[in-house]
C-alpha cells in the first residue's frame, strides 16, 4: 500500500567538499545520518561538520543540558582522512544513538598507525586512542550503542539487531530499515573479545556493544518503511595480516616490548615512541602510496519505492550556498543549469540507490573470485539499482576496476571526494576516462578550479563546493 503523507517530505544527501577525505550526510525528514567524517584538512572538516550539526540535527533535552541527536553514524574504516573530524563532531554537543563500524583486529589497527603522516603523532593523539580502543573511545564520547560488523565467521540463529524505529516527525510509523544484520557466532565473538580491552566484555554484557554479520537475509519489517540501508564488510586478507605480524615480531625493539608486556598488538599501540620507530622502518618496505589495509564498511541505501506514491528527485552542486533554498531553486531556476536537474517521477524504474564504498579495493575484490561472488550475492539486484556511486578510495587507480561499471550499469553519477594534490592523484585520469567513455558523469567534490578535466560528461567543482542529491515525497 502506497504511503500518502499530507505534507512533503524532503530527503537531502550531501557529499561535502572537505578536500581529500569524506564527509557524507543524509537527512530523511527529521532522521539524519553520517557516513565518515574526515579530511586531510582539519579546518575544512571542522567547518563543514559544525555547519551540519547547527543546521540539520534536532535538539532535545537530556538531563540538565540540551544535545543534538544523530541517530546513525557509519564509519567505513579508520583511516585518518575518514575520521579526523570525529572527535570534533562528538564533542560538539552531539549524541549518537548507533555507531556502525567494521571490526578491525588490533593488528589491523596497528597497521593503520604505521601509515600515519608523521605530524599526526603530535597533533592528534586522540586518533591513537581511537586505534587502541575504538569501542571505548566512542563510549567515552557519549555514543549510546556501538555496532561492530565483520564478515569473518558467520551469523547465528537468534534475534537480529534490534533498534528503535526511527519516526519522522508528524508521520508516526515511518522509519528506516536496516537489512540483514545477524549476531556473530559465539566462538568468533569470544575470540574477538579475548583480544581486546577487558571493558569490551562489560559493554557487551550491558548491551551497549553488539557484534554481528551483515547477511543477505531480511530482518522483520514492522510498519511502513521509507528508506532501506544495506551494509557489507570487506575484510583484509588473513595472509596479509599474518605476514605483517611476522614482520613486526622480527623487529628487535618490538621483541623487547612484547617480552615485557605480552604478545599483543595493543601493547604496541599504547607506545607512541615505539610506533614512530616502527613507522620509519615499515615505510621503507612499501612502494610510495601502497597500503595493505583496505577493510571497509560499505553502505547502499535507497527509498523503498513500493511504499511511496509519488516522488521528485534532483541533484545539484553547492549545498545551501549559491542556491539557498535547494528545493525551490532546483524547481524554478539554477545558476549552474548545465549541471543541476530536478525530475518529477510519476512512473519510474527502481534505480535510485546510492552506494558508498569507502576505501574498498575493487580490483582486489574482483581478483578474489569467492569474495566477489559473495559481494554480488549480498547486494543482488541493488547493484543495478544504483544511481549515485562513491568512487572507491577517492578515485585511486590501484583500487579501480572497469568491472564496476558493468556491475552498476544504471549508476549515472560517479563521485570522487578528493583534492587534487601537486604532482599526483587521486582521482586518477584513467579512472575518469573510463567513466566518461562509458557515458557516465564524473563529479569531483573538493577539487580545485585549477586542472579542469576536459570532457562533456564530467565536472570539476570549485574548492569546498558540495554535491547534493534530493528526493521529495
Amino acid at each position: 500500500m502506497a504511503l500518502l503523507p499530507e505534507e512533503c517530505i524532503v530527503c537531502e544527501f550531501c557529499f561535502h567538499g572537505v578536500g581529500h577525505g569524506l564527509f557524507y550526510t543524509g537527512k530523511i525528514g527529521d532522521f539524519s545520518f553520517v557516513y565518515d567524517c574526515g579530511s586531510s584538512s582539519q579546518r575544512k572538516i571542522f567547518a563543514k561538520a559544525k555547519k551540519f550539526v547547527r543546521k540539520h540535527l534536532p535538539e532535545v533535552a537530556e538531563q540538565d543540558r540540551r544535545v543534538k541527536v544523530l541517530p546513525f553514524l557509519f564509519i567505513s574504516h579508520l583511516h585518518y582522512d575518514h575520521v579526523s573530524g570525529l572527535e570534533g563532531l562528538l564533542k560538539a554537543g552531539v549524541r549518537v544513538d548507533y555507531a556502525f563500524l567494521p571490526y578491525l583486529s588490533p593488528w589491523e589497527r596497528l597497521l593503520l598507525a604505521l601509515v600515519l603522516p608523521q605530524g599526526i603523532y603530535q597533533s592528534s593523539r586522540w586518533y591513537l586512542d581511537l586505534l587502541y580502543d575504538p569501542v571505548g573511545f566512542l563510549m567515552e564520547q557519549g555514543v549510546k550503542k556501538v555496532i561492530l560488523l565483520t564478515s569473518r565467521g558467520s551469523g547465528r540463529t537468534g534475534r537480529p539487531l534490534q533498534y528503535d524505529p526511527v519516526n519522522i516527525e508528524g508521520l508516526p510509523g515511518y522509519h528506516v530499515y536496516l537489512k540483514g544484520l545477524e549476531p556473530l557466532d559465539e566462538t568468533m565473538e569470544r575470540s574477538i573479545l579475548s583480544e581486546e580491552d577487558s571493558s569490551w566484555k562489560d559493554y557487551r554484557t550491558d548491551g551497549r556493544l553488539w557484534i554481528g554479520v551483515p547477511t543477505p537475509n531480511s530482518n522483520e519489517v514492522r510498519g511502513p518503511v521509507l528508506w532501506e540501508f544495506v551494509l557489507y564488510c570487506v575484510p583484509m586478507s588473513e595472509n596479509e595480516i599474518a605476514c605483517f605480524r611476522e614482520w613486526v615480531a622480527k623487529q628487535p625493539s618490538v621483541r623487547l616490548v612484547l617480552g615485557q608486556r605480552g604478545d599483543t598488538a595493543l601493547a604496541l599501540l599504547s607506545d607512541p615512541f615505539l610506533l614512530q620507530k616502527l613507522r620509519k622502518r615499515y615505510s621503507k618496505l612499501l612502494p610510495k602510496g601502497e597500503n595493505l589495509n583496505f577493510t571497509s564498511l560499505l553502505l547502499w541505501h535507497a527509498p523503498l519505492m513500493e511504499n511511496i506514491s509519488a516522488m521528485e528527485a534532483g541533484h545539484c552542486l553547492d549545498y545551501g550556498g549559491i542556491h539557498g533554498s535547494l528545493y525551490k531553486t532546483l524547481v524554478e531556476c539554477c545558476p549552474q543549469d548545465t549541471w543541476c536537474a530536478f525530475l518529477k517521477l510519476l512512473g519510474w524504474e527502481n534505480k535510485l540507490g546510492q552506494f558508498l564504498l569507502g576505501d574498498l579495493n575493487y580490483r582486489q575484490l574482483v581478483k578474489d573470485g569467492g569474495m566477489y561472488n559473495q559481494f554480488r550475492q549480498h547486494f543482488g539486484d541493488r547493484l543495478n539499482a544504483t544511481m549515485v556511486c562513491l568512487l572507491p578510495h577517492h578515485g585511486s587507480r590501484r583500487n579501480w576496476d572497469r568491472q564496476i561499471l558493468e556491475d552498476m550499469g544504471s549508476a549515472k553519477f560517479w563521485v570522487a571526494s578528493a583534492e587534487r594534490r601537486r604532482g599526483g592523484y587521486p582521482p586518477h585520469w584513467e579512472v575518469i576516462a573510463d567513466i566518461t567513455s562509458a557515458g557516465r558523469s564524473f563529479v569531483w567534490v573538493g577539487g580545485t578550479t585549477s586542472g579542469n578535466v576536459s570532457c562533456d560528461t564530467c565536472t570539476n567543482t570549485p574548492q569546498d563546493t558540495d554535491y547534493v542529491v534530493v528526493f521529495t515525497f
